[in-house]
């Protein structure tokens, strides 16, 4: 659904259910390849089959992984806009920016170990490594430690490579994969 800001009633980019924001803004309806957590309807069917949001994912792209698994069991993902959430955002966020970056880093890049050929994982991995030292540059330490987490997901992190239907309808709907 359409995520607007409670304050001001605009669009939330962020929230925008495709990476491709300005080719698909203005379209009400489209197929997509994930949704933002609170923003989504579903049948409770869907979680039946597919299972609920990952554990481990104390904050940040829990969504990817739980679309993916839904895609894999044969399902689309719709976007309709003329369903309007208002998000109402606390000023002061529930973490700081650079402890969600780094979240946001480690469990994008388990989704990919997780469900996409190795290469992705790889990008997923470097991409946003540059993408938390240009965003976090102070916080040395903990991109080291992130580091160590990261080079482990191989070891601790289950393989469960989607199907070739589900990486065709990720191509069909240019799902951005890299990162």
């Amino acid at each position: 659904m359409r995520v607007v800001y409670y304050s001001n009633k605009e669009v939330q980019e962020i929230a925008f259910p495709h990476k491709k924001y300005h080719k698909y803004k203005d379209r009400t309806q489209f197929l997509t390849y994930y949704f933002s957590g609170g923003a989504n309807i579903m049948k409770s069917s869907v979680l039946s089959q597919t299972g609920l949001f990952p554990e481990n994912f104390f904050y940040g792209m829990e969504e990817y992984d739980l679309c993916y698994r839904i895609l894999d069991c044969g399902y689309t993902i719709g976007y309709d806009g003329s369903i309007t959430l208002e998000h109402k955002e606390s000023p002061s966020g529930r973490h700081a920016n650079h402890q969600k970056l780094r979240m946001q880093w480690i469990n994008k890049s388990k989704v990919a170990w997780r469900y996409l050929p190795f290469i992705y994982f790889l990008s997923t991995f470097v991409l946003w490594s540059f993408q938390y030292l240009r965003n976090a540059p102070t916080h040395l330490g903990l991109f080291f430690k992130s580091w160590l987490e990261l080079v482990r997901i191989p070891v601790t992190e289950k393989r469960r490579p989607i199907k070739p239907a589900t990486r065709k309808y990720l191509s069909k709907v240019e799902a951005r994969l890299w990162f």
